[in-house]
């Protein structure tokens, strides 16, 4: 998916992203056991300010093969992934962190809360950066309501540094009468780039008389995307991560 197909959330901005909003281009031969069906090349995204950072997220407006992911319905089903990868800087931990997001809002709550990117109403599949319930470095599912009220549910996936993860997260109406529930499920490629394996991390049903459930069809709270907080400690360390092949498919149920 190409950058002109997302609507772009600056959610703390203390710094810019080199490159621009979208990063710059990384080769994948550049990096130690690289990707190699995933194209030439992959996104980095870092900035170069001592105690600054930026959290960036980017939500799909369309893909190559949905023309409109803006207000998705309730005869649909979302599944969304993306490849990421977190470096070691020097100073011996990572810094950089990621996240899923579905059936989310546009509008971000605040924007420090953990686990280190901004948290939008809806759900998401995040990498905590240490100062989360998932604890250092792990791979969580968080389900937040409107007012931003977050509960977490942690797979136990430890992060290595250095190395791809490709991580999925899916959502599916619940028909009971009408539609007024969401299963929500996370998965993980344990598998190879060339034959993935997906297995199931966490699995969540999200009722309608539950505050963190909203209506299928409605355009703010319906989004799809993934997101990066990037920065640099105070002694000029680099805290960056890169990302590639971030795919949005909807499927009928």
């Amino acid at each position: 998916m190409a950058y002109s197909d997302y609507d772009v959330d600056q959610a703390y901005n203390d710094a810019a992203i080199v490159g621009g909003d979208d990063g710059v281009l990384k080769t994948h031969a550049s990096l130690a056991s690289p990707l190699t069906l995933q194209g030439t090349e992959c996104r980095e995204f870092k900035v170069t300010t001592p105690n600054n950072g930026r959290a960036y997220n980017f939500f799909a407006v369309k893909s190559a093969s949905e023309p409109l992911l803006t207000s998705i319905p309730s005869t649909k089903a979302i599944q969304t992934e993306m490849w990421f990868r977190i470096p070691m800087w020097l100073g011996g931990a990572g810094g950089g962190c990621v996240s899923l997001h579905a059936k989310s809002s546009l509008v971000a709550g605040a924007t420090q809360l953990p686990p280190g990117v901004a948290l939008y109403a809806g759900y998401g599949n995040l990498i905590s950066n240490g100062s989360s319930p998932f604890g250092t470095y792990a791979l969580g599912l968080a389900l937040t309501n409107t007012s931003f009220a977050t509960t977490w549910y942690p797979s136990l996936l430890a992060i290595s540094f250095d190395t791809w993860y490709q991580i999925r997260l899916e959502v599916t109406p619940v028909l009971n009468g009408t539609v007024d529930r969401d299963l929500i499920e996370t998965f993980w490629n344990s598998g190879t780039e060339a034959s993935p394996v997906w297995t199931k991390l966490s699995s969540q049903i999200n009722i309608a008389a539950d505050n963190r459930w909203t209506p299928w069809g409605n355009a703010t709270y319906t989004r799809c995307g993934f997101g990066v907080q990037v920065s640099v400690g105070a002694s000029g360390e680099d805290h960056l991560v890169y990302t590639d092949s971030h795919i949005v498919r909807l499927k009928d149920v």
